[in-house]
């Protein structure tokens, strides 16, 4: 049976995305990729790896896909191939949702960088897991966790305010339950009032310690 990019006229889509079943890397037989059309409808498969990775050259691979899942053909088995329109919120919510958070976040920062270079509204985002709004720029992964091996995964993302808010500006500790910071934007371990008063970097002990110089 013939599949339906054997079958149909194929067009460019725009503002898709779609995320499939990659290659891998030593150790790992596969992981998610990504590919995406933009609001000009040209292709940017910005992540692409081991031999099941859709690279430059092989567009029309891309298009194949996006033909055959569309209609009903998923060749993917370890993972559903997401065709995401970035038109539509639930259907980046659903992106987010099934996606771990460093693709997600590797997504966002890919596709809104060629949106700006086209002079485009930036049509992907994430979901700050503090403050919870929609967020279309640069974003940090957080509670990382062992992936198997020595590879670590994030399990959480937020934006770079709630990150600056919630971390500790001396031991640069992130606590992502609280915010209740001294003035100086120190932790309660790091406060001053933790130490006595003192600074707690010198302990009072440093006449020429900068923390010390701006009280």
């Amino acid at each position: 049976m013939k599949t339906a990019s054997e079958t149909t006229t194929i067009e460019k889509p725009k503002n898709l995305l779609v995320a499939y079943e990659g290659g891998g890397y030593d150790g790992c037989f596969w992981e998610p990729n990504l590919f995406f059309y933009d609001n000009k409808g040209a292709f940017h498969p910005f992540y692409a790896t081991g031999r099941d990775g859709i690279s430059e050259r092989r567009e029309a691979v891309a298009l194949e896909l996006i033909a055959d899942v569309k209609a009903g053909n998923d060749p993917h088995s370890s993972m559903e191939t997401l065709l995401i329109d970035l038109n539509n919120k639930d259907d980046i919510k659903r992106f987010e949702g099934a996606i771990a958070e460093d693709y997600v976040l590797n997504a966002v920062k890919q596709v809104n960088k060629i949106y700006k270079a086209n002079d485009h509204k930036e049509l992907l985002f994430f979901t700050c897991d503090i403050c919870e709004d929609e967020i279309h720029e640069v974003g940090v992964g957080i509670n990382a966790m062992n992936a198997g091996g020595v590879t670590l995964r994030n399990t959480g993302k937020v934006c770079v305010d709630c990150y600056s808010n919630h971390t500790c500006s001396y031991c640069g500790e992130f606590y992502p339950e609280t915010s209740d910071f001294d003035g100086e934007n120190y932790c309660p371990y790091c406060s001053y009032e933790e130490n006595d008063g003192l600074c707690p970097e010198c302990k009072g002990e440093d006449e020429d310690c900068f923390n010390c110089k701006d009280d």
